[in-house]
């Protein structure tokens, strides 16, 4: 995922978020940056990030979901069970 930068006016001590983001993400608690590679599929929901200093905090939700987009290259297993299903799409030439 192209990682995910705060745009913040004044000092920042600290950044947290709740609930905990998704498998594979992570937020730098020094800059506010949520970078990773995600390593599983997530509904979309609501993260609560909170910017901290000695003045207070204030806090943002932003809604984030993990999707598998179309691709034509062979993506990984997502799931424990041996039973997966790997769609071919076949394209005429002409």
């Amino acid at each position: 995922m192209t990682p995910l930068r705060p745009v913040v006016t004044g000092g920042v001590d600290s950044y947290s978020v709740v609930p905990a983001l998704p498998a594979g993400l992570s937020l730098d608690t020094n800059t506010g940056l949520i970078s990773g590679t995600p390593t599983g599929l997530s509904d979309a929901g609501s993260y609560v990030i909170t910017a901290a200093n000695s003045g207070g905090s204030k806090s943002a939700t932003i809604l984030l979901s993990v999707e598998q987009n179309r691709t034509t290259l062979d993506q990984p297993d997502l799931a424990t069970s041996p039973y997966q299903v790997h769609p071919v799409y076949a394209l005429p030439a002409d």
